[in-house]
């Protein structure tokens, strides 16, 4: 049996997380290690598996609270995309699998670490988070 990947992109608006996306991402299971250590542990995951996030949007709980076999949910916060982008892109990986390009589909995909910089980013617009977890 395989195991695919749930992703959310959430942003953080005047203080409260509201649901961007949901990115459709290939089954990958390299980018499934370096992101929970799920079905690739031969490196360590960016982070360690952290939970589902308390504070979720509505449209993320619904779709995690879904199903009862979902399993290592977790999340990564702005610092620890960036760190994922940095690995994407020395997997010379296309751009278009990028899950994070689904977020940024407004400006054409520039990444976290240039959206920061955007004088286009809307104001109340303060983070972003994407939430995933795993079945199989």
């Amino acid at each position: 049996m395989g195991c695919d990947i749930h992703v959310h992109m959430e942003m953080r608006y005047k203080g409260e997380w509201v649901h961007h996306a949901a990115p459709r991402v290939e089954r990958w299971y390299e980018l499934f290690g370096i992101l929970a250590g799920v079905r690739d542990s031969s490196k360590a995951p960016i982070v360690e598996p952290k939970g589902f996030p308390e504070d979720a949007s509505l449209t993320t709980r619904i779709e995690w609270e879904s199903e009862d076999y979902w399993h290592d949910p977790s999340w990564l916060n702005e610092e620890e995309i960036m760190r994922l982008e940095d690995w994407l892109e020395k997997q010379n990986k296309d751009l278009e699998f990028n899950v994070l390009r689904s977020f940024f589909y407004g400006n054409g995909y520039v990444g976290w670490k240039r959206y920061n910089e955007m004088e286009s980013v809307p104001e109340g617009i303060d983070g972003v988070r994407m939430v995933f977890w795993f079945d199989s």
